[in-house]
């Protein structure tokens, strides 16, 4: 039978009958302790178990003969616990008995506390087993320590559930209002919030910290990586520039032919007049969710509102610039400007040519003007739909998914530029305190030591290393076979706590490609590289993972077979200098033995460029296809290889 058939009241009743179970058997347990050693006999008392009672609690607890002439007034407090007469230990009688003798202090969240007072039910009036033996003692002195309990809290603590249930000395009433408290709150998903801050208040202020640089320039590359990722995906002839031809001739024979004698580039409207904007726009979301005031603020006649923006607009320029120009930006991928295209023709080789149409290689003022200036409007437009439209309709509630979406759904670059911090689309910093959203958070104190490690940021590392390749080499190629085994040693600077410079040289015996001589062929000689690039790092406690990207320079020294040197008659190896471009892509993982030593073993490939022997026509070409970008072609090759050593931090 499926939980969905029982009804809602039965299903209640029986969760109600098992917390009255459950808070009975605590009580059972409480009633069956009973003292460890027959010297100290523990009254039989049936205790009620009070929530949230952290106060002294005096046991009934058996003592001499003078402790029984102070009698309680049981006629003016008939329902009340009794404080109890002081208690002398019984030097004669076993030290473990008198370890029970004096006040039971009960703390804990759960406090055990004895029924109503009653001298007809007190130990000392009821049979007393056989076993134990009394010795009388002398009468014991006053004790000044002990207080009473409080009249006037205690009748109101022990009358207040009167007409309630009560289950074996159990308040079930009480015991469920005290376990609803212990309960985490619900999230109510249509209760209407009040939001955190109000923008639009006139003595609203802001907290203002420094201008987050840092995460202005990481959100940038991430965005360029973005859109340059889209671009090679979908154009081949972008792909196959960057596998074939030389970047860094390529990038300045391009921006030599940039035409800046005419308005348009040649690209359609939706490119240049919707596409474009919406990059601006993006770029200005940046820019501003990384500022501490205009993040905070919506749209109105406050000069600081207004004076974020214009600083936007700026970095936007700034951003369409570089994405024009830059060698990341379509100068440097895809070489725009370096080469021409009809603009009509989108067939590779374009049969249908006509002499009368236009061909362009790409350049223009459309998007350096058209992209910040119209991408600014577009961020005002959906400034004003977030205030006037999302706003309206979401107000405090941000556990709706209908209106986040919806809010995110009219703030198409706005939602662009959250992901590039890895926020929700529908996130806006002004519905948002993190002060109070974290101090709502159970966060556990740090201790000394973690606090005073934490504090000390190891920026520096070194890593000598010993190489093999394990796949062998296009020179040697094997399975397995380890062969090519040299050394190295990388530096490593910590620019943030998963950012890092890194630098790395090694030295190999070996080629790693066949080289051809004016004798021949040969393949003896060694190899020696150099690079630098960026270490990507997670540092957890045990393990730091990083990704390495580092552009090299791979130089082949070939030892050419044996010739005569006449000057000094003798036989040579004369040694030739082979140097080629590379990137290594390298994956490594440090296992810390220690706060400053650890252990890395890492796999990388290294890609090295080789020269083709085909080659483009010479010329710029005919149009509409003129070129001036190299003419030469390259192949690439993957040499995998492994590392392990050890690492110094400092």
């Amino acid at each position: 039978m499926k939980l969905t058939f029982i009804p809602v009241p039965w299903r209640r009743a029986s969760l109600a009958l098992f917390l009255v179970c459950f808070l009975a058997c605590l009580a059972q347990i409480g009633r069956c302790q009973r003292g460890p050693d027959s010297g100290t006999y523990v009254a039989d008392v049936a205790p009620s178990i009070h929530f949230f009672e952290i106060a002294p609690r005096f046991g009934y607890v058996r003592g001499t003969p003078a402790a029984r002439d102070e009698e309680a007034n049981t006629d003016l407090l008939p329902d009340l616990p009794q404080p109890q007469p002081p208690v002398v230990p019984d030097p004669t009688a076993n030290p473990a008995s008198n370890a029970l003798a004096g006040p039971i202090i009960a703390l804990n969240l759960f406090a055990v506390r004895p029924p109503p007072f009653h001298p007809a039910n007190t130990m000392w009036q009821q049979p007393k087993p056989d076993s134990i033996s009394i010795q009388e003692q002398a009468p014991a002195q006053p004790n000044d320590d002990i207080q009473p309990l409080d009249p006037s809290y205690s009748v109101i603590d022990e009358n207040g559930d009167f007409g309630s249930l009560s289950v074996f000395g159990v308040n079930v009433v009480d015991a469920q209002a005290s376990l609803e408290r212990l309960m985490p709150r619900s999230v109510d998903l249509d209760a209407r919030e009040v939001p955190i801050v109000d923008p639009t208040a006139p003595n609203y202020r802001i907290n203002v910290g420094p201008y987050n640089w840092r995460g202005l320039l990481a959100q940038s590359l991430f965005f360029n990586v973005v859109e340059n990722t889209f671009r090679a995906a979908s154009d081949d002839q972008i792909r196959l520039m960057l596998a074939k031809k030389p970047f860094w001739h390529d990038y300045f024979a391009s921006t030599k032919q940039f035409n800046m004698r005419r308005w348009n580039d040649g690209d359609d409207f939706l490119v240049n007049y919707v596409g474009h904007p919406l990059q601006g726009s993006v770029a200005d979301f940046i820019f501003i969710q990384n500022d501490p005031v205009g993040r905070q603020l919506e749209i109105g006649s406050d000069p600081a509102y207004w004076k974020s923006r214009f600083h936007a607009f700026i970095w936007s320029a700034i951003y369409s610039t570089h994405s024009e120009i830059g060698f990341l930006g379509e100068a440097g991928i895809g070489n725009e400007g370096g080469w021409t295209y009809p603009i009509k023709c989108r067939t590779p080789g374009c049969p249908q040519w006509h002499p009368g149409w236009h061909y362009t290689n790409n350049t223009g003022w459309v998007d350096f003007t058209i992209t910040p200036t119209v991408g600014f409007l577009w961020m005002l437009a959906e400034d004003t739909l977030d205030r006037f439209v999302s706003d309206h309709f979401q107000g405090g509630d941000r556990f709706n998914l209908g209106l986040a979406f919806m809010r995110g759904a009219l703030n198409p670059s706005r939602t662009f530029a959250n992901l590039m911090r890895f926020q929700l689309p529908w996130y806006r910093d002004f519905q948002h305190d993190p002060e109070l959203e974290n101090s709502l958070l159970i966060h556990p104190q740090p201790s000394d030591e973690q606090i005073a490690e934490a504090g000390r940021f190891r920026r520096f590392a070194i890593a000598p290393f010993y190489h093999t390749m394990p796949m062998g080499s296009p020179a040697q190629p094997c399975t397995m076979c380890f062969s090519n085994g040299g050394f190295g040693v990388t530096f490593d600077y910590a620019l943030t706590r998963w950012l890092a410079a890194d630098f790395s040289a090694t030295s190999q015996p070996g080629l790693l490609q066949n080289s051809t001589t004016p004798i021949g062929t040969t393949t003896a000689g060694s190899t020696s590289t150099f690079g630098s690039g960026l270490r990507f790092m997670h540092d957890g406690p045990i393990n730091n993972i990083s990704f390495v990207v580092r552009p090299t320079i791979v130089t082949s020294h070939i030892e050419m077979p044996l010739v005569l040197d006449e000057r000094h008659n003798t036989f040579v190896h004369p040694q030739i200098d082979n140097e080629r471009a590379a990137v290594t892509l390298l994956f490594s993982n440090d296992y810390k033995l220690s706060k400053t030593v650890a252990i890395r073993t890492s796999i990388a490939d290294t890609i090295v460029r080789y020269k083709s022997p085909i080659e483009d026509p010479p010329g710029i070409g005919k149009p509409p296809f003129l070129t001036w970008l190299s003419k030469d072609e390259y192949t690439n090759k993957s040499n995998w290889s492994a590392e392990t050593g050890p690492v110094i931090r400092f």
